[in-house]
């Protein structure tokens, strides 16, 4: 059986993955979460999200309406 490639770049990539078991980044399941504090001298603020989430949240920004609007994106984009 005679097998061409289209280009060395091709034959290179199915060897790489032939021989070191090559996973592409892209089919690792990664967590998708961040962590950002800040504290100044008025203020201290603390932002956890997880992309991956189930849309739970715990939110409280002093401000009514801010609180809500921020609900809604996370309940709604199960952030």
């Amino acid at each position: 059986v005679d097998i061409y490639f289209a280009s060395s770049r091709v034959f290179l990539i199915l060897l790489i993955s032939h021989l070191f078991n090559y996973i592409p980044l892209s089919k690792i399941k990664m967590p998708r979460k961040a962590k950002i504090s800040r504290k100044t001298k008025e203020t201290t603020i603390n932002v956890e999200t997880n992309i991956d989430g189930k849309g739970k949240y715990k939110i409280d920004t002093g401000i009514g309406f801010l609180n809500h609007m921020l609900e809604q994106l996370s309940k709604h984009s199960l952030i």
